[in-house]
């Protein structure tokens, strides 16, 4: 039988929950397939409508049993935009249960709410080590007690107890 990669691909890619896939052709008329599923996120609200936001920077139904705790994202990013921050938020090892919301700007840069009432505010470029400082900042004993930890203005920490 003819197998038709581009006909597969589009057809199992039209899947909200796939993240990607390997399909192979098994002599003589055999295909297998192997799908990695994407994982929910957090959720958005579009439309006065919740939606799942998947790994594979889908969106699809909120769905509330699997998506009660997951940290909400606000704000106008496209895909790529969130794809990127998510690659980040992977590299730090930030446990997406320690995250209450997450506010994308204008100007191109995230904030982070963590459930222990903890702001940062990220800048716009080198995101990845501001993160990466946040998250020692936060967990250290001698800052207990901030609130906001902003890394907006280049080569400068402010930290803010109130």
């Amino acid at each position: 039988f003819i197998f038709e990669k581009k006909n597969i691909s589009n057809t199992i890619l039209n899947y909200d929950y796939v993240l990607n896939f390997k399909a192979n052709k098994e002599y003589p008329d055999k295909i297998n397939v192997k799908i990695q599923k994407a994982k929910n996120i957090g959720k958005v609200l579009k439309n006065n409508k919740f939606l799942t936001i998947l790994s594979n920077g889908k969106t699809t139904k909120y769905i509330s049993e699997t998506s009660f705790n997951l940290p909400i994202f606000y704000g106008n990013f496209n895909t790529v935009e969130f794809l990127n921050f998510l690659e980040i938020l992977d590299s730090v090892n930030l446990n997406a249960t320690e995250i209450k919301s997450f506010y994308f700007f204008q100007s191109k840069r995230w904030d982070i709410n963590l459930k222990n009432g903890i702001i940062i505010k990220l800048p716009q470029f080198e995101t990845k080590d501001a993160l990466k400082n946040a998250l020692k900042i936060s967990s250290d004993e001698k800052f207990k007690g901030i609130k906001t930890i902003d890394f907006r203005i280049k080569d400068k920490v402010i930290l803010d107890g109130r």
